[in-house]
Protein backbone atom coordinates (compact mmCIF):
# COMPACT_ATOMS: atom_id res chain seq x y z
CA UNK A 1 0.00 0.00 0.00
CA UNK A 2 1.30 3.05 -0.96
CA UNK A 3 2.70 5.26 2.25
CA UNK A 4 1.66 8.91 3.18
CA UNK A 5 4.13 11.83 2.18
CA UNK A 6 4.48 14.37 5.40
CA UNK A 7 5.12 17.80 4.86
CA UNK A 8 7.65 19.87 7.03
CA UNK A 9 5.71 21.23 9.72
CA UNK A 10 2.73 18.25 10.25
CA UNK A 11 1.67 17.08 13.37
CA UNK A 12 2.44 13.77 14.27
CA UNK A 13 2.63 11.02 16.18
CA UNK A 14 5.67 9.13 16.06
CA UNK A 15 6.57 5.55 17.78
CA UNK A 16 9.56 5.01 19.73
CA UNK A 17 10.73 1.72 21.32
CA UNK A 18 9.41 1.51 25.17
CA UNK A 19 7.47 4.91 24.53
CA UNK A 20 3.96 5.37 23.74
CA UNK A 21 2.87 7.31 20.09
CA UNK A 22 4.08 10.59 21.18
CA UNK A 23 3.07 13.88 19.35
CA UNK A 24 5.58 15.13 17.31
CA UNK A 25 6.20 17.94 14.56
CA UNK A 26 7.84 17.29 11.09
CA UNK A 27 11.16 18.88 10.64
CA UNK A 28 11.75 17.84 7.36
CA UNK A 29 12.00 14.69 4.71
CA UNK A 30 15.80 12.82 5.37
CA UNK A 31 15.01 10.53 2.23
CA UNK A 32 15.37 6.90 2.42
CA UNK A 33 11.44 6.90 3.25
CA UNK A 34 12.28 8.66 6.88
CA UNK A 35 11.65 12.11 8.50
CA UNK A 36 13.28 13.90 10.95
CA UNK A 37 10.48 14.96 13.88
CA UNK A 38 11.23 17.09 17.24
CA UNK A 39 9.09 15.15 19.86
CA UNK A 40 6.45 17.97 21.96
CA UNK A 41 7.48 18.60 25.24
CA UNK A 42 10.88 16.53 25.23
CA UNK A 43 12.44 18.79 22.78
CA UNK A 44 14.12 15.77 21.20
CA UNK A 45 14.75 14.93 18.04
CA UNK A 46 14.65 11.51 15.73
CA UNK A 47 15.08 10.36 12.36
CA UNK A 48 12.06 8.20 12.10
CA UNK A 49 10.36 5.54 9.46
CA UNK A 50 7.26 6.76 7.48
CA UNK A 51 5.49 3.71 8.73
CA UNK A 52 6.13 4.76 12.84
CA UNK A 53 4.33 8.06 11.69
CA UNK A 54 0.80 8.48 11.93
CA UNK A 55 -1.67 12.31 12.05
CA UNK A 56 -2.35 13.71 15.36
CA UNK A 57 -5.92 14.48 14.96
CA UNK A 58 -7.26 11.43 13.00
CA UNK A 59 -5.45 8.94 15.58
CA UNK A 60 -6.04 11.38 18.61
CA UNK A 61 -8.70 9.67 20.38
CA UNK A 62 -7.12 5.89 20.82
CA UNK A 63 -3.39 7.17 22.68
CA UNK A 64 -4.18 10.62 24.17
CA UNK A 65 -6.68 8.85 27.31
CA UNK A 66 -4.89 5.65 27.49
CA UNK A 67 -0.75 7.32 27.76
CA UNK A 68 -2.07 10.65 29.92
CA UNK A 69 -0.23 9.03 32.91
CA UNK A 70 2.80 8.83 31.36
CA UNK A 71 5.77 11.52 32.70
CA UNK A 72 6.01 14.26 30.06
CA UNK A 73 2.80 12.69 27.77
CA UNK A 74 0.01 15.79 28.99
CA UNK A 75 2.32 18.39 28.39
CA UNK A 76 3.31 16.96 25.07
CA UNK A 77 -0.09 16.80 23.90
CA UNK A 78 -1.09 20.63 25.28
CA UNK A 79 1.82 21.78 22.79
CA UNK A 80 0.81 19.65 19.49
CA UNK A 81 -2.74 21.05 20.55
CA UNK A 82 -1.70 24.66 20.70
CA UNK A 83 0.73 24.46 17.47
CA UNK A 84 -2.87 22.64 15.85
CA UNK A 85 -5.11 25.31 16.79
CA UNK A 86 -2.44 27.98 15.36
CA UNK A 87 -1.66 26.45 12.28
CA UNK A 88 -5.56 25.48 11.88
CA UNK A 89 -4.87 21.41 11.63
CA UNK A 90 -2.06 18.72 11.63
CA UNK A 91 -1.80 18.97 7.91
CA UNK A 92 -3.89 15.98 7.03
CA UNK A 93 -5.78 17.92 4.70
CA UNK A 94 -3.01 18.55 2.46
CA UNK A 95 -1.28 15.08 1.55
CA UNK A 96 -1.54 13.06 -0.99
CA UNK A 97 -5.12 10.73 -0.56
CA UNK A 98 -4.47 7.13 -0.62
CA UNK A 99 -7.84 6.27 0.63
CA UNK A 100 -8.79 4.71 -2.75
CA UNK A 101 -6.84 1.83 -1.82
CA UNK A 102 -8.92 -1.00 -1.29
CA UNK A 103 -5.96 -3.77 0.04
CA UNK A 104 -6.53 -4.56 3.48
CA UNK A 105 -2.93 -5.22 4.74
CA UNK A 106 -1.05 -5.49 7.89
CA UNK A 107 -0.06 -2.06 9.30
CA UNK A 108 3.05 -3.92 10.82
CA UNK A 109 5.53 -5.67 7.92
CA UNK A 110 7.46 -7.36 10.41
CA UNK A 111 6.11 -8.89 14.09
CA UNK A 112 7.64 -7.11 17.09
CA UNK A 113 10.26 -9.77 17.29
CA UNK A 114 11.70 -8.79 14.88
CA UNK A 115 11.81 -5.38 15.48
CA UNK A 116 14.99 -3.26 14.80
CA UNK A 117 16.25 0.30 16.13
CA UNK A 118 16.94 3.02 14.44
CA UNK A 119 18.61 5.74 16.47
CA UNK A 120 17.17 9.15 18.72
CA UNK A 121 19.00 12.01 20.29
CA UNK A 122 19.13 14.61 22.44
CA UNK A 123 18.32 18.01 20.56
CA UNK A 124 21.68 20.12 20.85
CA UNK A 125 22.50 23.15 19.08
CA UNK A 126 25.99 22.25 17.81
CA UNK A 127 26.59 18.83 17.43
CA UNK A 128 24.91 17.15 14.06
CA UNK A 129 26.73 13.76 14.69
CA UNK A 130 25.80 11.00 16.44
CA UNK A 131 27.95 8.21 18.98
CA UNK A 132 27.00 4.78 20.29
CA UNK A 133 25.35 4.09 23.30
CA UNK A 134 27.04 3.16 26.20
CA UNK A 135 26.28 0.36 27.68
CA UNK A 136 26.27 0.72 31.36
CA UNK A 137 27.69 -2.57 32.39
CA UNK A 138 26.82 -4.39 35.65
CA UNK A 139 29.91 -3.61 37.62
CA UNK A 140 29.34 -2.05 41.23
CA UNK A 141 30.03 1.77 41.15
CA UNK A 142 29.67 1.68 45.08
CA UNK A 143 33.29 2.36 46.18
CA UNK A 144 34.36 5.21 44.08
CA UNK A 145 30.43 6.78 44.69
CA UNK A 146 30.98 6.42 48.09
CA UNK A 147 34.54 7.74 47.93
CA UNK A 148 33.28 10.82 45.60
CA UNK A 149 30.60 11.72 47.98
CA UNK A 150 32.86 11.58 50.87
CA UNK A 151 35.29 14.20 49.31
CA UNK A 152 32.29 16.60 49.02
CA UNK A 153 31.29 16.06 52.67
CA UNK A 154 34.54 16.60 53.84
CA UNK A 155 36.16 19.14 51.69
CA UNK A 156 34.34 22.70 52.27
CA UNK A 157 34.67 25.00 49.32
CA UNK A 158 34.11 28.77 48.86
CA UNK A 159 30.41 28.82 50.13
CA UNK A 160 27.05 30.66 49.93
CA UNK A 161 26.48 30.40 53.50
CA UNK A 162 25.34 32.93 56.17
CA UNK A 163 24.30 33.19 59.84
CA UNK A 164 20.93 32.73 60.49
CA UNK A 165 21.18 35.81 62.65
CA UNK A 166 21.54 37.96 59.77
CA UNK A 167 18.44 40.00 58.49
CA UNK A 168 19.93 42.15 55.35
CA UNK A 169 17.98 42.75 52.37
CA UNK A 170 18.75 40.82 49.80
CA UNK A 171 18.99 44.00 47.33
CA UNK A 172 19.63 47.31 49.28
CA UNK A 173 16.84 49.97 49.09
CA UNK A 174 18.86 52.96 47.53
CA UNK A 175 20.63 50.13 45.01
CA UNK A 176 20.00 50.97 41.36
CA UNK A 177 17.80 48.15 39.98
CA UNK A 178 19.31 48.22 36.57
CA UNK A 179 22.64 47.26 38.21
CA UNK A 180 22.38 44.23 39.67
CA UNK A 181 22.01 42.30 36.45
CA UNK A 182 21.00 38.81 36.76
CA UNK A 183 22.84 37.31 33.31
CA UNK A 184 25.85 36.19 34.83
CA UNK A 185 23.46 33.68 37.14
CA UNK A 186 21.38 32.64 34.04
CA UNK A 187 24.72 32.07 32.31
CA UNK A 188 25.79 29.33 34.71
CA UNK A 189 22.34 27.74 34.87
CA UNK A 190 22.90 27.81 30.90
CA UNK A 191 26.29 26.04 31.30
CA UNK A 192 25.19 23.09 33.78
CA UNK A 193 22.46 23.14 30.67
CA UNK A 194 24.79 22.54 27.95
CA UNK A 195 27.37 19.89 29.94
CA UNK A 196 24.14 17.97 30.78
CA UNK A 197 23.25 18.28 26.75
CA UNK A 198 26.88 17.17 26.00
CA UNK A 199 26.42 14.35 27.96
CA UNK A 200 23.00 13.77 26.86
CA UNK A 201 23.98 13.67 22.94
CA UNK A 202 26.66 10.70 23.13
CA UNK A 203 23.70 8.09 23.91
CA UNK A 204 20.32 7.06 22.18
CA UNK A 205 17.77 5.23 22.84
CA UNK A 206 16.56 3.14 20.22
CA UNK A 207 13.49 3.05 17.93
CA UNK A 208 11.79 -0.10 16.71
CA UNK A 209 12.39 -0.44 12.27
CA UNK A 210 8.65 -1.85 12.00
CA UNK A 211 5.97 0.57 12.74
CA UNK A 212 2.83 2.43 11.44
CA UNK A 213 1.42 2.59 8.14
CA UNK A 214 -1.52 5.52 6.86
CA UNK A 215 -4.53 3.01 6.18
CA UNK A 216 -7.95 3.98 5.55
CA UNK A 217 -10.44 4.53 7.52
CA UNK A 218 -11.35 0.93 7.67
CA UNK A 219 -7.98 -0.01 9.04
CA UNK A 220 -8.24 2.76 11.65
CA UNK A 221 -8.22 0.69 14.63
CA UNK A 222 -4.97 -1.32 13.31
CA UNK A 223 -2.89 1.50 13.72
CA UNK A 224 -3.93 2.34 17.19
CA UNK A 225 -3.53 -1.48 17.73
CA UNK A 226 -0.30 -2.37 16.24
CA UNK A 227 1.03 0.96 17.42
CA UNK A 228 0.05 -0.60 21.03
CA UNK A 229 1.59 -3.97 21.13
CA UNK A 230 4.97 -2.83 21.88
CA UNK A 231 3.68 -1.21 24.91
CA UNK A 232 1.56 -4.23 26.12
CA UNK A 233 4.41 -4.95 28.86
CA UNK A 234 4.49 -0.80 30.08
CA UNK A 235 3.16 -2.02 33.47
CA UNK A 236 5.87 -4.10 34.03
CA UNK A 237 8.57 -1.51 32.58
CA UNK A 238 7.37 1.54 34.61
CA UNK A 239 7.55 -0.42 38.14
CA UNK A 240 10.82 -1.77 37.63
CA UNK A 241 13.55 -1.32 40.00
CA UNK A 242 17.47 -1.48 39.12
CA UNK A 243 20.37 -3.17 40.21
CA UNK A 244 22.02 0.72 40.43
CA UNK A 245 19.07 2.12 42.35
CA UNK A 246 18.76 -0.08 44.89
CA UNK A 247 22.79 0.56 45.52
CA UNK A 248 21.51 4.01 45.90
CA UNK A 249 19.26 2.80 48.30
CA UNK A 250 21.98 1.81 49.96
CA UNK A 251 24.18 4.54 50.39
CA UNK A 252 21.48 6.68 50.96
CA UNK A 253 20.93 4.59 54.12
CA UNK A 254 24.53 5.34 54.82
CA UNK A 255 24.55 8.61 54.38
CA UNK A 256 21.41 8.87 56.45
CA UNK A 257 22.81 7.38 59.75
CA UNK A 258 25.65 10.36 59.64
CA UNK A 259 22.48 12.30 61.22
CA UNK A 260 20.32 10.27 62.89
CA UNK A 261 18.76 13.60 64.98
CA UNK A 262 18.27 15.46 61.99
CA UNK A 263 16.17 12.99 60.05
CA UNK A 264 14.22 11.32 63.02
CA UNK A 265 12.71 14.95 62.99
CA UNK A 266 12.23 15.08 59.10
CA UNK A 267 8.96 13.48 57.62
CA UNK A 268 8.71 10.68 55.15
CA UNK A 269 9.94 12.28 52.01
CA UNK A 270 8.13 11.74 48.54
CA UNK A 271 8.91 8.84 46.77
CA UNK A 272 8.72 7.17 43.00
CA UNK A 273 7.24 4.23 44.20
CA UNK A 274 4.47 1.73 44.39
CA UNK A 275 3.07 -1.04 45.86
CA UNK A 276 4.09 -2.79 42.31
CA UNK A 277 8.15 -2.13 42.38
CA UNK A 278 9.51 -4.78 40.77
CA UNK A 279 13.40 -6.02 41.10
CA UNK A 280 14.34 -7.83 37.58
CA UNK A 281 16.58 -10.56 37.87
CA UNK A 282 18.26 -12.47 34.79
CA UNK A 283 18.04 -16.04 35.92
CA UNK A 284 20.79 -18.67 34.47
CA UNK A 285 18.01 -20.42 32.00
CA UNK A 286 17.99 -16.13 30.57
CA UNK A 287 14.37 -16.11 31.39
CA UNK A 288 13.82 -12.68 33.65
CA UNK A 289 12.11 -12.91 36.87
CA UNK A 290 10.67 -10.00 39.43
CA UNK A 291 10.46 -10.04 42.92
CA UNK A 292 8.35 -7.39 44.18
CA UNK A 293 9.58 -4.74 46.73
CA UNK A 294 6.86 -4.71 49.29
CA UNK A 295 5.07 -7.54 50.95
CA UNK A 296 2.89 -4.66 52.91
CA UNK A 297 1.15 -1.63 51.65
CA UNK A 298 1.26 1.32 51.99
CA UNK A 299 4.25 1.35 54.11
CA UNK A 300 3.69 3.20 57.75
CA UNK A 301 7.18 4.95 59.18
CA UNK A 302 6.46 8.23 60.37
CA UNK A 303 9.78 9.91 59.82
CA UNK A 304 12.89 9.39 57.38
CA UNK A 305 15.74 7.85 59.24
CA UNK A 306 12.93 4.75 59.89
CA UNK A 307 12.16 4.45 56.13
CA UNK A 308 15.42 4.92 54.88
CA UNK A 309 16.58 2.17 57.29
CA UNK A 310 13.57 -0.35 56.24
CA UNK A 311 14.48 0.71 52.46
CA UNK A 312 18.05 -0.40 52.97
CA UNK A 313 17.23 -3.78 54.48
CA UNK A 314 15.24 -4.64 51.81
CA UNK A 315 17.51 -3.51 49.06
CA UNK A 316 20.20 -5.79 50.84
CA UNK A 317 17.77 -8.74 50.79
CA UNK A 318 17.16 -8.21 47.50
CA UNK A 319 20.75 -7.94 46.42
CA UNK A 320 21.65 -11.46 48.80
CA UNK A 321 18.49 -12.97 46.45
CA UNK A 322 20.32 -11.89 43.22
CA UNK A 323 23.75 -13.11 43.87
CA UNK A 324 22.15 -16.94 44.54
CA UNK A 325 19.82 -16.97 41.72
CA UNK A 326 21.95 -16.13 39.45
CA UNK A 327 25.20 -18.04 40.35
CA UNK A 328 22.64 -21.19 40.93
CA UNK A 329 23.12 -21.20 44.97
CA UNK A 330 18.97 -21.44 45.02
CA UNK A 331 16.25 -21.44 42.87
CA UNK A 332 13.45 -19.10 42.73
CA UNK A 333 11.10 -21.69 44.86
CA UNK A 334 13.73 -21.24 47.78
CA UNK A 335 14.05 -17.73 48.35
CA UNK A 336 11.27 -17.92 51.41
CA UNK A 337 8.46 -15.98 51.19
CA UNK A 338 10.13 -12.45 52.53
CA UNK A 339 9.38 -11.21 48.59
CA UNK A 340 6.70 -12.35 46.25
CA UNK A 341 8.30 -14.13 43.21
CA UNK A 342 6.94 -13.51 39.44
CA UNK A 343 8.12 -16.66 37.52
CA UNK A 344 8.51 -14.84 34.48
CA UNK A 345 8.46 -10.84 33.60
CA UNK A 346 8.27 -11.70 29.59
CA UNK A 347 10.88 -9.45 28.64
CA UNK A 348 14.39 -9.88 27.41
CA UNK A 349 17.76 -8.93 29.08
CA UNK A 350 17.97 -6.48 26.30
CA UNK A 351 14.81 -4.59 27.23
CA UNK A 352 15.16 -4.89 30.79
CA UNK A 353 18.73 -3.05 29.84
CA UNK A 354 16.70 -0.61 28.08
CA UNK A 355 14.57 0.40 30.84
CA UNK A 356 17.50 0.88 33.29
CA UNK A 357 19.13 3.14 30.62
CA UNK A 358 15.92 4.49 29.82
CA UNK A 359 15.84 5.99 33.98
CA UNK A 360 18.89 7.24 33.55
CA UNK A 361 17.90 9.39 30.09
CA UNK A 362 14.86 10.21 32.28
CA UNK A 363 16.32 11.25 35.00
CA UNK A 364 18.54 13.96 33.34
CA UNK A 365 15.74 15.31 31.65
CA UNK A 366 13.97 15.75 34.62
CA UNK A 367 17.01 18.13 36.10
CA UNK A 368 18.00 19.69 32.73
CA UNK A 369 14.17 21.01 32.54
CA UNK A 370 13.79 22.29 35.85
CA UNK A 371 17.02 24.38 35.47
CA UNK A 372 15.64 25.45 32.03
CA UNK A 373 12.69 26.62 33.57
CA UNK A 374 14.51 28.53 36.50
CA UNK A 375 17.39 29.90 34.22
CA UNK A 376 13.52 31.61 32.24
CA UNK A 377 13.19 32.98 35.84
CA UNK A 378 16.43 34.47 36.60
CA UNK A 379 16.04 36.18 32.68
CA UNK A 380 12.39 37.43 33.61
CA UNK A 381 14.10 39.28 36.35
CA UNK A 382 17.26 40.46 34.41
CA UNK A 383 14.77 41.98 31.78
CA UNK A 384 12.68 43.90 33.98
CA UNK A 385 15.57 45.70 35.89
CA UNK A 386 16.90 46.57 32.39
CA UNK A 387 13.61 47.93 30.87
CA UNK A 388 13.59 49.87 34.74
CA UNK A 389 16.55 51.96 35.45
CA UNK A 390 17.46 54.98 37.15
CA UNK A 391 18.48 56.53 33.68
CA UNK A 392 15.10 55.91 31.87
CA UNK A 393 12.14 53.55 32.12
CA UNK A 394 10.70 51.82 29.58
CA UNK A 395 6.95 51.20 31.21
CA UNK A 396 5.25 49.03 28.79
CA UNK A 397 8.03 46.45 28.01
CA UNK A 398 8.43 46.10 32.09
CA UNK A 399 4.48 45.64 32.13
CA UNK A 400 4.75 43.46 29.52
CA UNK A 401 7.65 41.37 31.40
CA UNK A 402 5.58 41.67 34.37
CA UNK A 403 2.34 39.73 32.72
CA UNK A 404 4.58 36.82 31.41
CA UNK A 405 5.07 35.56 34.58
CA UNK A 406 1.72 33.56 33.69
CA UNK A 407 3.59 31.60 31.42
CA UNK A 408 6.43 30.35 33.44
CA UNK A 409 4.28 30.34 37.27
CA UNK A 410 3.15 26.79 37.37
CA UNK A 411 7.32 26.30 37.35
CA UNK A 412 8.17 27.91 39.35
CA UNK A 413 8.69 26.82 43.09
CA UNK A 414 10.02 28.00 46.70
CA UNK A 415 13.59 26.57 45.97
CA UNK A 416 13.75 28.41 42.87
CA UNK A 417 13.40 31.32 45.03
CA UNK A 418 15.71 30.25 47.83
CA UNK A 419 18.74 30.02 45.08
CA UNK A 420 17.31 33.21 43.77
CA UNK A 421 16.05 35.68 46.44
CA UNK A 422 16.84 38.56 44.35
CA UNK A 423 13.96 38.04 42.17
CA UNK A 424 11.14 37.96 45.05
CA UNK A 425 13.05 41.38 46.27
CA UNK A 426 12.30 42.91 42.38
CA UNK A 427 8.71 41.64 42.73
CA UNK A 428 8.08 43.27 46.37
CA UNK A 429 10.37 46.93 45.48
CA UNK A 430 7.71 47.04 42.32
CA UNK A 431 4.88 47.15 44.94
CA UNK A 432 6.11 50.44 45.41
CA UNK A 433 7.18 51.60 42.31
CA UNK A 434 7.08 55.57 41.25
CA UNK A 435 10.16 56.07 39.00
CA UNK A 436 12.86 58.89 38.87
CA UNK A 437 10.13 61.18 37.40
CA UNK A 438 12.56 64.04 39.38
CA UNK A 439 15.65 63.54 37.67
CA UNK A 440 13.98 63.19 34.75
CA UNK A 441 12.14 66.09 35.62
CA UNK A 442 9.14 65.23 33.89
CA UNK A 443 5.69 67.36 34.92
CA UNK A 444 2.43 67.85 33.34
CA UNK A 445 1.00 65.56 31.36
CA UNK A 446 4.10 63.84 30.66
CA UNK A 447 3.63 63.02 34.68
CA UNK A 448 0.59 62.23 34.68
CA UNK A 449 0.68 59.42 31.35
CA UNK A 450 3.89 57.98 33.76
CA UNK A 451 1.82 58.13 36.63
CA UNK A 452 -0.63 55.92 35.20
CA UNK A 453 1.48 53.15 33.66
CA UNK A 454 3.60 53.34 37.06
CA UNK A 455 0.49 52.39 38.96
CA UNK A 456 -0.77 49.37 36.32
CA UNK A 457 2.98 48.27 36.96
CA UNK A 458 2.66 48.42 40.74
CA UNK A 459 -0.68 46.51 40.53
CA UNK A 460 0.78 43.73 38.79
CA UNK A 461 3.68 43.65 41.05
CA UNK A 462 1.18 43.26 43.65
CA UNK A 463 -0.72 40.44 42.54
CA UNK A 464 2.05 38.38 41.74
CA UNK A 465 3.81 38.64 45.39
CA UNK A 466 0.44 37.85 47.02
CA UNK A 467 0.35 34.44 44.78
CA UNK A 468 3.89 34.26 45.48
CA UNK A 469 3.25 33.71 48.98
CA UNK A 470 1.04 30.75 48.41
CA UNK A 471 3.99 29.04 46.62
CA UNK A 472 6.66 29.99 49.63
CA UNK A 473 5.84 28.15 52.65
CA UNK A 474 6.72 29.93 55.85
CA UNK A 475 5.70 27.44 58.93
CA UNK A 476 6.99 30.75 61.58
CA UNK A 477 5.99 34.65 60.55
CA UNK A 478 7.58 36.82 61.29
CA UNK A 479 5.82 40.55 60.71
CA UNK A 480 6.43 40.85 57.20
CA UNK A 481 6.37 37.74 54.73
CA UNK A 482 9.85 39.48 53.80
CA UNK A 483 11.39 39.40 57.16
CA UNK A 484 9.80 35.73 57.13
CA UNK A 485 11.92 34.57 53.53
CA UNK A 486 15.10 35.98 54.80
CA UNK A 487 14.98 33.60 57.12
CA UNK A 488 14.50 30.53 55.13
CA UNK A 489 16.62 31.66 52.78
CA UNK A 490 19.41 32.29 55.53
CA UNK A 491 18.53 28.49 56.64
CA UNK A 492 18.66 27.14 53.40
CA UNK A 493 22.52 28.73 52.66
CA UNK A 494 23.25 27.47 56.17
CA UNK A 495 22.32 23.87 54.81
CA UNK A 496 24.54 24.66 51.70
CA UNK A 497 27.85 25.73 53.56
CA UNK A 498 29.24 22.78 52.38
CA UNK A 499 28.28 23.78 48.64
CA UNK A 500 30.21 25.51 46.15
CA UNK A 501 28.66 27.95 44.06
CA UNK A 502 28.65 25.97 40.90
CA UNK A 503 26.67 22.70 43.01
CA UNK A 504 24.14 25.12 44.83
CA UNK A 505 22.97 26.14 41.33
CA UNK A 506 22.86 23.13 40.28
CA UNK A 507 20.61 21.63 43.18
CA UNK A 508 17.16 20.60 41.48
CA UNK A 509 16.01 19.57 45.49
CA UNK A 510 16.14 20.92 48.79
CA UNK A 511 20.15 20.24 49.82
CA UNK A 512 19.55 17.68 52.70
CA UNK A 513 16.97 15.55 50.68
CA UNK A 514 16.82 12.32 49.81
CA UNK A 515 16.17 13.49 46.26
CA UNK A 516 19.21 16.06 46.08
CA UNK A 517 21.55 12.80 47.28
CA UNK A 518 20.23 10.49 44.39
CA UNK A 519 21.03 13.34 42.01
CA UNK A 520 24.24 13.80 43.12
CA UNK A 521 24.82 10.34 42.74
CA UNK A 522 23.50 10.50 39.35
CA UNK A 523 26.07 13.03 38.22
CA UNK A 524 28.83 11.04 39.65
CA UNK A 525 27.73 8.06 37.46
CA UNK A 526 26.86 10.60 34.27
CA UNK A 527 30.92 11.63 35.21
CA UNK A 528 31.99 8.04 35.25
CA UNK A 529 30.17 6.99 32.35
CA UNK A 530 31.86 9.72 30.27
Amino acid sequence: MPKVVYNIGDKVFAKVKGYPPWPARIESDTGKKKYSVIFYGTKEVGVIKVEDICYYLKNKDSFVNKYSKRVGYNEAVKEIEAAIEKAGGDGNDYSNDYSNSNESESVLETSVAEKKGVKRKTSTSNEDNESPVKNRGPKSRRKSIASDLKGIDENPLDMLAVKKSRRKSVIPEGENMDTLDASDISDDLNKIKVQKNKRDSESHTEINDSGINETTSEDKSKVSEEMEEDDDNSPVRENITTEQMLKNIILYAEHVKKSPLMYKEKPVEDRDDSKDQIFAIKLPSGTVCGLKLYKDWPLKHTNEYDRALFDEEMAKSLLAIKESLTTGGKSLSEIGDSFEAIPNLNITNDELNEVSYTMDIESRKRRLERLKRESDLVRWDSKIKMNLGLEKALLDEALKCLNEFSEIEEHVDELMFKKHPHVLDTIRRLRKYIGNTKEWKMDGDELDFFSKKAEKIRNEAERIYNRLKDKIKIDDPKPTFWDAFLEVVADFRAHCKNFTDMQILSLCAEPNSRQAFLDKLDEITELEDN
